[in-house]
């Protein structure tokens, strides 16, 4: 079935050839102000990739993006949580069975040497 979606997608797709009256090329005065616009974006100071994640991605405390409702600061907020989270729990784990097996959590972390 997937194979005939497919060959039915190719088959429309080059009778109707969409996009083939179309013409790219900007004017002069659009040109001018797509450089103008690109200008103010990356505005001197900002730093640009820097810039961006420090001013715009990470937040300044755990609560304010939630305060302000900045949902892109949620979203990497969670996905740093998550992050230290497994982290933490991969950790834990190693030291939870080694201990099962009466080794102490220093001791986990290397590997056993073979007797």
């Amino acid at each position: 079935m997937t194979i005939v979606a497919l060959a039915l997608g190719l088959l429309v797709g080059n009778l109707v050839a969409p996009g083939s009256g179309f013409s790219g090329e900007p004017d002069e005065a659009a040109r001018a102000d797509a450089e103008e616009q690109i200008g103010e974006a990356g505005g001197v100071g900002e730093g640009g990739l820097v810039g961006f994640i420090t001013n715009d991605l990470l937040p300044n405390s755990f609560v304010q993006p939630f305060v302000e409702n900045e949902i892109l600061r949620i979203v990497v907020l969670g996905i740093v949580v998550a992050a230290a989270i497994s982290a933490s729990t991969s950790r834990w784990a190693r030291c939870s069975s080694s201990r099962r097996r009466g080794r102490t959590w220093r001791s986990a972390s290397r590997p056993r040497s073979p007797r």
